[in-house]
């Protein structure tokens, strides 16, 4: 092999060095899906943030965020609402195991205490199953098994819930948010039912444009939580 062969041998080593480097490093950019890419709200209310991801409030103290997020959750019916709100707990609450353990066990003794007294409650049970799937993909690890089916955390909560409420189309993308790392059918099926239950223009809809586009996409299959 001459000095030239060499040459653009190694030029082409190098290319698909560089180029499989910046794949990886896209796909690691997209992030955990439920906790690195806000839901769309809209105008609702949610815990206090500012215009990026990962934009928390300064001084907002972390005493205050199962309060509040109770509250929040209390006070709406819209399960995008209530996904971005656990979402940002769980980046308020970070690596506050304590304070994490204490809000996941409040929103499962909501679910269970409303099932106890046949009045069953399906945000409850979307609740609890979608915030140990945002501690699964940030390991937060609160010693507390919550409803894990399929492989995936706080699925067999989320399924209960549209069990309760087949017709949601914004629980259905929050189902569809659960699993997408999983590398499950299920979660075809779940976007697949976004699009049949959502109005064209509704947030449901957006939501799910936006991350089966942008995020999903490199997401998808890339492990279990």
């Amino acid at each position: 092999m001459n000095m030239t062969t060499k040459r653009n041998t190694f030029v082409l080593l190098a290319a698909a060095v560089v180029g499989t480097a910046a794949l990886v490093i896209t796909t690691a950019q997209a992030g955990p899906p439920a906790i690195c890419h806000p839901v769309e709200i809209g105008d609702q209310a949610s815990l206090p943030w500012g215009s990026n991801a990962f934009d928390k409030k300064r001084g907002y103290s972390k005493s205050d965020v199962l309060d509040d997020t109770l509250k929040l959750l209390e006070a709406s019916d819209s399960a995008l609402v209530h996904m971005e709100t656990l979402r940002r707990a769980t980046l308020y609450l970070d690596r506050d195991t304590k304070r994490a353990t204490t809000l996941i066990a409040t929103l499962m003794a909501r679910a269970l205490d409303a099932e106890a007294a046949g009045e069953p409650n399906a945000l409850a049970w979307f609740d609890a199953g979608y915030l140990a799937q945002c501690y699964a993909q940030v390991n937060i690890d609160t010693g507390i098994s919550c409803g894990k089916a399929n492989g995936v955390a706080g699925y067999g909560w989320i399924k209960k819930a549209l069990q309760l409420r087949p017709d949601d189309a914004e629980m259905e993308f929050g189902a569809a948010m659960a699993t997408v790392l999983a590398g499950i059918p299920e979660h075809d099926e779940h976007a697949a039912r976004v699009k049949t239950l959502a109005k064209k223009n509704s947030l449901a809809m957006k939501n799910l444009r936006y991350h089966a586009q942008k995020i999903w996409t490199h997401a998808h299959g890339r492990g279990r939580g």
